[in-house]
């Protein structure tokens, strides 16, 4: 009995610190500063952190799942972009639905957690981290699309799209969990071997992508003013000639509005993603190399941050993607034309049963 009784308070000290407690990341073995996903303390209020958490979890899982919904039952965003858009909005979809809710489960059912930390951190890196690819995938889609258009349309064939998506699960799949390969080793190697994993993990999860996808959109804005530029040449030269004239500058406005389209929605993804991922960085560099002490305001603020990235790309694509946007407001006023029709439908049927009532009588008279 004094050892079951002994076991749980620590047990649940364990499940306080996976948390509410940072003091928890300083065992031998836990990612101390990792830039991925780990609990820490509440500094901010518990009634405002959680319900903030909590609502952003719910806003992912409801937003994702309604692109995901739309892209899989609509045959018309069917298209090589979209694919990638899906497996972005799968990664984040994921990301509300374990992050959050698995912390409030061990919150309140700490006996059932018996997985160590380091095991359940791994599960709620994992799907930010693929959220991270899926959003390079995405960039590097469109990267080839502006850049190298004739190009893009030889090679990106659906065994490319498919390996670019099953590259972007299943590296963060290695990265992620291969932290667990020295969970049961002597606490000096997990010291060691987490400084090298942290640093690892600061430059293929944050500082990689992030150079990336900023590269990549300064490229493909220039290369987009460049082609606004040529294409309104040609249109001018077009207007001296004949013939097919007209067809053509419908097609280079056509092409103009899809990559400003493009850039619309990548500026406005990595923009917010650069934003978000900033200060987990900062902390992560500095409680590694011991530069500043980080706060602890900047700990759970940055892990909002992280979990709001997911939370708010599916308002880029609601909002800023034409295909995605109008399929949404279609199938926003498709119900309400329903019910519309259904409500003709009865005064039809209630005027056709008047009229007829009415010829009876006259009939009986």
């Amino acid at each position: 009995m004094a050892d079951s009784s002994s076991a749980r308070p620590k047990c649940r000290q364990d499940v306080l610190n996976l948390v509410y407690g940072w003091r928890a990341l300083s065992q031998p073995g836990v990612d101390e500063m990792s830039t991925s996903y780990l609990l820490s303390e509440a500094s901010l209020p518990d009634m405002v952190y959680w319900p903030l958490k909590s609502v952003i979890a719910l806003v992912a899982v409801l937003g994702n799942g309604v692109v995901m919904w739309l892209i899989c039952t609509r045959r018309r965003l069917h298209c090589t972009a979209n694919w990638f858009v899906l497996s972005l909005a799968s990664a984040d979809f994921c990301t509300g639905l374990i992050v959050t809710p698995s912390e409030l489960f061990c919150l309140w059912k700490a006996q059932m957690c018996i997985w160590p930390l380091k095991v359940r951190a791994s599960f709620y890196n994992y799907p930010i981290n693929v959220s991270i690819y899926c959003l390079c995938v995405l960039t590097f889609d469109r990267y080839f699309y502006v850049l190298r258009p004739l190009q893009y349309t030889r090679c990106m064939t659906s065994k490319l799209i498919v390996g670019l998506i099953s590259t972007s699960w299943m590296f963060p799949g290695i990265l992620t969990f291969g932290s667990l390969l020295w969970l049961e080793a002597p606490n000096h190697i997990q010291e060691e071997a987490d400084k090298v994993y942290i640093l690892t993990q600061i430059f293929l999860v944050s500082f990689l992508p992030s150079i990336f996808l900023v590269y990549s959109y300064i490229r493909i804005l220039f290369a987009a003013m460049k082609q606004r530029r040529l294409s309104a040449e040609h249109i001018t030269q077009l207007r001296f000639n004949e013939g097919n004239a007209a067809e053509s500058r419908r097609n280079q406005s056509r092409r103009r509005r899809e990559r400003s389209s493009t850039v619309k929605v990548l500026g406005a993804v990595i923009a917010f993603f650069v934003l978000c991922w900033i200060p987990s960085v900062c902390r992560a560099v500095c409680g590694t190399f011991h530069l500043c002490n980080v706060s602890e305001a900047l700990v759970k603020s940055s892990r909002l941050l992280i979990l709001l990235n997911s939370g708010i790309n599916f308002v880029v694509y609601a909002f800023l993607k034409k295909d995605i946007r109008e399929e949404l407001y279609y199938a926003c006023k498709r119900p309400a034309r329903r019910s519309k029709e259904n409500i003709l439908l009865v005064e039809r049927s209630s005027r056709a049963s008047s009229e007829s009532n009415r010829n009876s009588i006259r009939m009986v008279r």
